[in-house]
């Protein structure tokens, strides 16, 4: 073979081998194009799902946060009513307070009338007690008659005292017992009516001290006794101070 021929011979063989190894480059190139066809799509398809599935997702938070401002809407308005309903309960408390001690001051009054007609209807039982022991007495005149008589002697009846009529025991006040009270005093001839007489031992002469929640506070002496009460004068230089109704009488 001349020399030329073996040249072209060996580019033709370098030709050829080019071309097998281009022509196996292209065909990986190719493959390798397809299988990136092939991700890029699944990989468009599940972007396209990503898409829907966040579209979802989307529409579900805008619900929810439609619900979301509803009750925070819903929590406004009750708080408004709430502030409000505070507001009055407050003013309740406020005139329930004043209500209180406008009905806490009456309460007082009331008591204290009601302490004052209880004192009028003890003074009107006492007064009625007092009357009746003036009443007892009789007029004014005729307790002058007893206080006169209280200071004569007494004239004995004959026979009066006779074996044939012997005289009732009556009680005798033992000492230190306590006989009666005072039931009043008559300012004008100063004098003390005393709620017993003889039918309990008491007799003109007899002499009392007086107390007043257990300390003594002067003497009386009886000066004419009748069956159911006495009347009675203070002794002056053993009475320091004006003696009272209900003061306590002692043997």
């Amino acid at each position: 073979m001349g020399k030329i021929t073996k040249i072209m011979l060996g580019l033709n063989i370098v030709a050829g081998i080019i071309g097998i190894v281009f022509g196996m480059g292209v065909k990986g190139d190719l493959k390798k194009a397809n299988t990136a066809k092939e991700e890029a799509e699944a990989s468009a398809a599940q972007i396209e799902n990503g898409t829907s599935s966040l579209k979802s997702d989307k529409t579900k938070l805008q619900e929810e946060l439609g619900l979301v401002k509803g009750e925070i809407e819903s929590l406004s308005n009750r708080l408004v009513a709430a502030s409000s309903n505070l507001g009055d309960a407050q003013k309740q408390e406020t005139e329930a307070v004043a209500a209180l001690k406008v009905a806490q001051t009456e309460a007082a009054k009331l008591q204290s009338k009601l302490a004052e007609v209880t004192g009028l209807a003890q003074e009107h039982t006492k007064l009625k007690t007092t009357l009746a022991d003036y009443q007892a007495l009789g007029t004014v005149e005729e307790v002058r008659d007893w206080k006169k008589k209280a200071t004569r002697p007494k004239p004995t009846k004959p026979g009066e005292n006779g074996p044939n009529k012997p005289k009732p025991p009556k009680p005798q006040p033992t000492a230190g017992a306590e006989i009666g009270k005072i039931v009043s005093f008559d300012k004008k001839f100063g004098f003390y009516v005393i709620n017993r007489g003889t039918d309990h031992g008491v007799k003109n002469g007899d002499e009392f001290k007086v107390v007043r929640a257990g300390n003594l506070v002067g003497k009386i002496k009886i000066a004419d006794a009748q069956p159911s009460v006495s009347i009675a004068e203070p002794i002056k230089e053993l009475t320091r101070q004006q003696l009272q109704p209900g003061d306590i009488l002692r043997k």
